[in-house]
């Protein structure tokens, strides 16, 4: 059943999608962290913004989803924005793009993960 849900479901724009114009700003133990998404014609529900850091010392990658911004949407793209702890500097975190559905797991390795560059 959801196999049959998720054939169809991967959108072809998903190649076209970028993340520009990072902010990055520390303020009273918080960092709070700007991306500008250039969607390549998606809608906002097909995918999700994460912020992710890799692990200091052994263990799992941390990843916090950043939130749409409506009131600043542009023509051509979204700015989603997010808050962390303010323990690592802004170099430990990356922002990335991926396809979002309830029943899809997307591997880090697939290529329609957009890393922030």
């Amino acid at each position: 059943q959801a196999a049959r849900r998720l054939a169809g479901w991967y959108p072809s724009e998903m190649a076209r999608r970028k993340i520009r114009r990072r902010r990055y700003l520390q303020r009273q133990g918080f960092s709070y962290l700007r991306v500008r998404v250039f969607t390549g014609g998606l809608v906002p529900e097909a995918i999700a913004v994460q912020l992710v850091a890799e692990p200091l010392a052994a263990g799992e990658r941390t990843c916090w989803p950043m939130t749409r911004d409506p009131s600043a949407a542009q023509d051509d793209g979204d700015v989603y924005t997010v808050r962390v702890p303010a323990r690592r500097p802004a170099s430990d975190f990356t922002a990335r793009i991926i396809p979002e559905h309830p029943e899809a797991m997307v591997p880090l390795e697939n290529p329609s993960v957009c890393w922030q560059r």
